[in-house]
């Protein structure tokens, strides 16, 4: 083979490769994503959805450090004290 097949054939394995890999990222992705929608998250069994719905929500220590960082911010008694709610 001369250096310019060599090239060609590299660049055409190389881009097939690259759109394999992309193809199964793409459907990694929606996987992922209808999975874990909005702390909903929907049971695989072989690849396949199994209809059935959990909502796990956050961890517990998340809401404390929510807590911490934010103080009373986003308490609503006091929104309504203030008229903002």
């Amino acid at each position: 083979m001369t250096s310019d097949q060599l090239t060609t054939y590299l660049t055409d394995r190389t881009s097939s490769y690259t759109s394999l890999m992309m193809e199964r990222w793409d459907q990694l992705a929606r996987m992922l994503i209808v999975k874990h929608n909005d702390l909903i998250l929907m049971e695989y069994k072989d690849g396949k959805p199994t209809g059935r719905i959990t909502y796990p929500g956050y961890n517990p220590s998340f809401y404390e450090q929510i807590s911490k960082d934010t103080g009373t911010r986003y308490e609503l008694k006091e929104l309504i004290e203030r008229g903002e709610r």
